[in-house]
């Protein structure tokens, strides 16, 4: 593995971590609001928000990194997959 593929490797576990805890600071900050009301009404919707995502975004933080970690593996070693399938069809005397 040379250099290039170590920072592609490092750059899209980075993507794909921001991009998890993004998805659930997102996702927080909508379902809290909306399903707040239903079981308590001591919250304004900008405080049950800002709860949300301070809640949703904390155990997407827990979970980015393992799912980066697998999904950046998994789309490597299909890259590699490809590449080589490629390989073999354009030579299939294997010369």
């Amino acid at each position: 593995m040379n250099a290039r593929n170590v920072l592609k490797f490092l750059a899209l576990i980075v993507t794909w971590t921001l991009g998890v805890i993004g998805l659930g600071v997102i996702a927080g900050a909508i379902t809290f609001p909306l399903l707040g009301p239903l079981f308590t009404s001591a919250y304004t919707p900008g405080e049950l928000a800002v709860h949300g995502m301070k809640k949703i975004g904390f155990l997407a933080m827990v979970w980015a990194p393992g799912v980066a970690l697998v999904m950046t593996v998994k789309r490597t070693y299909e890259q590699r997959r490809v590449a080589t399938n490629r390989l073999r069809s354009e030579n299939p005397a294997g010369r």
